[in-house]
């Protein structure tokens, strides 16, 4: 993205990309009202909504818009030589069909309850291509209850552009989902 004043290394640990986030969307040290987040946060506002960051072992976590206690979906990506639940890629390739297979091939249920059940949000073109779409270096991603808010968690490879880039995303698929819900 224009706004990264130099050309980000590939290999920046976490605190030095939340540096360079830090000045771009100009964030501040706050403590999040959620008791299921542990711990302070780097937090602005992008496009009316929420945006916050928090390190993440070697990565970072990004929350976009409303942050709820319970995760509606959650989503992990296929990681090469990481054994994947049969049951959650089964699972997920059966809700999304067809449509969905860019999705089915990259990411599994990280959470889900057993036996029969449906996630007919998943089906939802925002949120079926929408994640499809997201950078190699997000490696999870919650959709939370109410859709109106979400989080990215991305690996020791992201870079402060990729990681602009999967907001401008997020923020799409927010938009898409809200204009669904008729709100």
């Amino acid at each position: 993205m224009w706004f990264f004043k130099k050309k980000p290394a590939p290999d920046l640990p976490a605190h030095a990309i939340l540096d360079q986030l830090k000045e771009v969307y100009r964030l501040e040290r706050k403590t999040p009202s959620e008791s299921s987040i542990m711990g302070d946060w780097w937090e602005s506002r992008l496009d009316g909504r929420r945006l916050a960051f928090q390190e993440r072992g070697r990565g970072l976590a990004a929350f976009l818009g409303v942050i709820e206690e319970i995760t509606e979906i959650y989503l992990c990506r296929n990681l090469p030589g990481q054994p994947v639940p049969v049951a959650a890629r089964q699972h997920l390739a059966r809700i999304v069909g067809a449509e969905g297979a860019a999705l089915a091939s990259q990411f599994f249920l990280g959470a889900h309850p057993d036996g029969d059940f449906d996630y007919p949000a998943l089906r939802l073109p925002p949120l079926r291509d929408g994640t499809a779409r997201l950078s190699p270096s997000i490696r999870e991603i919650a959709v939370y209850e109410s859709f109106r808010g979400l989080s990215l968690i991305t690996d020791e490879t992201a870079t402060p552009t990729a990681i602009a880039g999967d907001l401008q995303l997020a923020a799409g698929m927010l938009d898409a989902l809200a204009a669904m819900a008729g709100r």
